[in-house]
């Protein structure tokens, strides 16, 4: 049998013991219960304060994909090529047009896919195919 030390106001656990401590011990809005409960790692539980029993508080998750990540590698890429669309950088006016439009495909890239998994990156026209070496 496992105790819980809780908060009597929020039902916030403060502890899980193997024995009881002495009410003696509790301060004010403590409170201790007895539960079969055994805690598990990674999953949250409170004390429900109507009842006094400990209950797994599960989380609802968002349905809508977390494009945090993908935003954060859009805007480093778009970084890489900020000196090349500045007015006194000297860059051919083809390849200016391809950074404008590779820019463009990055800022629509969260508009582009569906999900952060399907995120296709566009080839950066700034980049320098690379040579092989016999």
């Amino acid at each position: 049998m496992n105790y819980v030390l809780f908060d009597t106001l929020t039902g916030t656990i403060q502890a899980w013991m193997d024995s009881r401590p002495d009410d003696e011990h509790l301060v004010e809005n403590q409170g201790v219960i007895e539960s079969s409960i055994t805690p598990v790692m990674g999953k949250y539980y409170k004390v429900d304060t109507g009842s006094r029993t400990v209950v797994e508080v599960i989380y609802a998750t968002s349905s809508e994909p977390d494009w945090s990540d993908v935003r954060m590698v859009r805007n480093a890429l778009i970084a890489q090529t900020d000196y090349a669309v500045t007015a006194d950088y000297p860059i051919e006016a083809d390849l200016l047009a391809q950074v404008k439009e590779y820019r463009t495909a990055l800022r629509n890239i969260t508009d582009t896919f569906s999900t952060p998994e399907t995120v296709v990156w566009p080839k950066n026209p700034l980049d320098k195919p690379k040579t092989k070496i016999a």
